[in-house]
């Protein structure tokens, strides 16, 4: 087989106001194939709790300083019942050692699980989460020490905390936690979330993309085959990160067990998918206490 010579798109180091093009030498003949070699972690269940409550996702750029804030609100007489960051740490060809999964939430240590690494044209990108139920908290929570290099070396785009939390005074419902790593452009990306019924009108539901790297604006976000937004992934959570939430209420039906998310992305843009929120009310005779899908944390 010929070797094809292709310039591949440019991840982005925005604080540096430079794209960085790559070309790779491999014995294939479509730049998708090239793109997703080797294959990369689709977007799959993770959690998946039915209770009295609900969830909140707030993200933020990191590429910067490695350091930010994130902001969470909830009502009044809620209590956390876990909480998980996710982020994607880039490690530019001009780098060298090992992986990186550490960082700090309000000034603790945490070491992040590694979800997948995405080899990208001789860069490499990382994706992570870790449980930091015990660590999170309502109101302001702090990021420190997020790995962020020199030019051309290092850097994390950003990070999303979701935070489930119960209220007795909330409509039961079922919140689903889907995560993997897929880096993308001129594509279409689905994942689908299972294992769940929704329950009796009235219906509330919502969902969060949590998405790094930009789309340079002309993205698409879709749910269950309609879409929902358009140049919503183009830094809009900070310098290379897009935490999107969307009402989804009337996208879904009584009696539904499965939910689509999508994202599309042209050619001018890139895109890092790391995770996926959902959630809806689910039928009241369902046990409040029921966790599955973790793996117990998977």
């Amino acid at each position: 087989m010929e070797t094809k010579n292709t310039e591949s798109h440019p991840l982005i180091m925005p604080s540096d106001g430079v794209s960085i093009n790559y070309t790779i030498d491999q014995n294939r003949n479509d730049l998708y194939d090239i793109l997703y070699a080797p294959t990369p972690n689709p977007l799959t269940e993770f959690y998946n709790r039915a209770l009295y409550g609900d969830y909140e996702a707030m993200g933020v750029g990191l590429t910067a300083t490695g350091s930010a804030t994130i902001g969470i609100t909830l009502p009044p007489g809620s209590s956390i019942e876990a909480a998980f960051l996710f982020w994607d740490v880039i490690r530019f060809g001009g780098y060298v050692g090992p992986i990186l999964p550490g960082g700090k939430l309000n000034n603790i240590n945490i070491t992040g699980t590694l979800i997948s690494t995405i080899d990208f044209g001789g860069d490499y990108i990382d994706g992570f989460y870790a449980d930091v139920s015990s660590i999170a908290k309502e109101g302001i929570n702090v990021l420190e020490d997020f790995p962020r290099g020199a030019f051309r070396v290092l850097q994390t785009d950003g990070a999303s905390l979701v935070v489930v939390y119960s209220n007795f005074s909330k409509p039961f419902k079922t919140v689903l936690i889907n995560k993997g790593l897929v880096a993308f452009y001129d594509d279409t990306i689905e994942t689908t979330f299972q294992d769940f019924i929704v329950g009796n009108p009235p219906i509330t539901a919502k969902t969060t993309y949590m998405v790094g790297q930009s789309s340079n604006g002309r993205d698409n976000a879709y749910f269950n085959n309609s879409m929902v937004g358009t140049n919503v992934f183009n830094n809009s959570s900070g310098p290379l990160w897009s935490n999107v939430s969307v009402d989804v209420s009337n996208l879904v039906n009584s009696g539904d067990t499965s939910a689509t998310a999508e994202v599309h992305v042209p050619l001018s843009g890139i895109l890092i998918w790391i995770a996926q929120v959902f959630s809806v009310n689910a039928p009241s005779q369902k046990v409040s206490t029921e966790v599955r899908g973790i793996d117990f944390c998977k």
